[in-house]
């Protein structure tokens, strides 16, 4: 068959690796003149078993109450909230309670684990690396009641034999010796697991389409957004790209946040909210001494990592729509985070400063699956963890299009609903 992928991150380029190889011709569309320009452009780069705790939690409503009184809180919310916003958030709340958090934590880490196993896979056909290494993360707290918490909140990680350690300050140090810096008020302890691991998630896509093309004949076209789907009796004619027509035998949706709009425009309300991202990367200046894994700090919801030559920091949850506007002011505190952990190792005059959109269903958990029209698909939704999921939901969405059972089952995810998709 002919199939195009709608999107050129790095779930539109396993979806489009595992279709490819299992014998069909594909198209790859994207809006941007490179591949991974946006959402995988500017995460951590983390794959993290170790952090795939449901954002859906009765944690959250003290980020939120934290967010709504300080201007530097970790999320930002839309006031007052729009028609869509309040939509999704009646979604999210009912799974924000421990019973569904725990749950919601297995159904990610199964997901996870698939999809490593996944990564393994494409590296050893392909060849390709992407500045990928084993890296373990350190989860910093402030407090002891902070500290206490984490531990208890691992405990859904720690009985499914994952190794998570629980370290006080001058262990932390001993590992990370970035951290030595930090006064007592911000380090007092952490978690740490060494099954962590980092890679650039825009080298990987692009050199995995790269290496699509060359073996396996995919087209690409770059440069091009989608403006519209056309569909009749239950199937999907054609996407609308630049005024032209695009034909195929099947469509594969994987535009993250922007899979949404697009979708409505033919019937299909997926419960996607665009949560805005923001991440800095710096150029080293010399070679990085005392950070030897990721560094993730709950209480100012903020990671850090090494991502080939540079360190970049992510931060921020804004539940604000698609409003594309920054405030210049919302950088100012990750910058004096990097300063205090690497104050001479780091050109900061030359630092990039992303902000993107995350594809958020209330679950956490993607989208990936058959939809009520025969021959469009979905692979969308993954939040913050795109990167880390990618290779594993192109390999069930190549196999639901090619009719085999998935080995990790589409029932894994609690999203899609088939009261959603299938009426």
């Amino acid at each position: 068959m002919k199939i195009v992928v709608l999107g050129a991150g790095v779930v539109g380029a396993c979806s489009a690796w595992y279709l490819a190889r299992s014998g069909h011709q594909v198209v790859i569309v994207d809006r941007n003149s490179l591949p991974a320009s946006e959402a995988s452009w500017g995460n951590a780069g983390l794959i993290a078993p170790s952090q795939v705790y449901s954002m859906a939690s009765p944690r959250i409503w003290k980020m939120a109450r934290e967010s709504i009184l300080t201007k530097s809180g970790p999320m930002k919310f839309k006031m007052p909230p729009d028609r869509s916003l309040l939509a999704w958030m009646m979604k999210f709340l009912p799974y924000c309670n421990e019973a569904s958090a725990s749950e919601l934590t297995l159904k990610k880490l199964a997901l996870t684990n698939y999809s490593i196993s996944k990564f393994d896979e494409i590296r050893s056909v392909t060849g390709i690396r992407f500045n990928d290494y084993v890296s373990g993360a350190t989860n910093i707290q402030p407090s002891a009641a902070a500290l206490n918490a984490a531990w208890e909140a691992s405990s859904v990680l720690r009985e499914q034999g994952l190794n998570i350690e629980r370290l006080d300050r001058d262990a932390l140090i001993d590992l990370e010796p970035c951290l030595k810096n930090m006064g007592k008020q911000q380090l007092y302890g952490g978690l740490r697991s060494n099954i962590d691991w980092i890679g650039d998630p825009a080298l990987f896509a692009r050199r995995l389409i790269e290496w699509l093309v060359e073996n396996h004949g995919v087209k690409t076209i770059y440069g091009s957004e989608v403006t519209s789907l056309s569909a009749e009796g239950g199937i999907v004619k054609e996407v609308v790209v630049n005024n032209e027509s695009i034909q195929g035998d099947a469509f594969v949706l994987a535009l993250g946040a922007y899979s949404m709009p697009l979708a409505r425009s033919i019937g299909l309300n997926l419960p996607i909210y665009p949560v805005k991202g923001y991440s800095i990367t710096a150029p080293l200046t010399t070679e990085l001494h005392g950070l030897n894994g990721a560094i993730l700090d709950s209480s100012k919801r903020l990671a850090v990592t090494k991502i080939g030559d540079a360190v970049r920091v992510t931060f921020k949850a804004e539940f604000v729509g698609f409003d594309s506007s920054v405030d210049r002011s919302v950088f100012e505190l990750p910058i004096g985070y990097l300063k205090g952990l690497f104050p001479d190792s780091i050109d900061y005059s030359k630092a990039i400063f992303w902000s993107g959109f995350r594809p958020m269903t209330p679950s956490g958990l993607p989208i990936v699956g058959r939809t009520k029209y025969e021959n469009l698909f979905l692979n969308t939704g993954h939040g913050h963890l795109g990167w880390t999921m990618a290779p594993g939901t192109g390999s069930m969405i190549s196999d639901v299009i090619n009719g085999v059972e998935p080995s990790l089952p589409l029932r894994v995810l609690t999203e899609p609903t088939k009261s959603l998709l299938h009426h």
